[in-house]
């Protein structure tokens, strides 16, 4: 999953450099001996380039969709819940950390490990921080667009 705009650059540079060495072997497949191998690297790149396609068209949705984030259905779930909520409202890993009194590297480090050392009550501390940062960015969006709806 991608997290922040860093991830989303670096996803975007692996996959011109996947598709690159993707070409070179497509180009090259006569030139090697054992053709099974080029065959299994090829679909392992083609694999790649696909899941990280993916990611990255995600991160684009959460951030430009209006939807709210489904409520997850596990508990394993609940930590790409909350960085989901957090891209779609447009908040990111600073923002949040700076609500909250934390580092920005705490919350790379809690999204990173999926907050494996995270207790639920920190937990339940930054979901109510997401929800405070939705309503704020939610009314000054309505703010906004019934500004220019005055205006016009």
């Amino acid at each position: 999953m991608i997290l922040n705009y860093r991830d989303w650059a670096n996803a975007n540079t692996t996959i011109g450099r996947l598709k690159s060495r993707l070409d070179n072997l497509r180009h090259k497949i006569g030139k090697f001996k054992n053709k099974n191998n080029v065959v299994f690297e090829t679909t392992q790149l083609e694999r790649r380039i696909l899941e990280l396609s993916c990611q990255i068209e995600e991160y684009n949705r959460l951030q430009t969709q209006n939807k709210s984030v489904s409520l997850p259905s596990r508990l394993d779930e609940i930590p790409d819940y909350l960085i989901r909520r957090r891209i779609r409202c447009g908040v990111t890993q600073l923002e949040l950390a700076q609500r909250l009194g934390f580092s920005r590297a705490a919350i790379c480090t809690y999204e990173t490990s999926r907050y494996a050392g995270a207790s639920l009550s920190r937990i339940l501390q930054i979901d109510a921080a997401i929800e405070e940062l939705e309503s704020t960015r939610e009314f000054e969006l309505s703010f906004l667009l019934e500004s220019e709806r005055l205006i016009i």
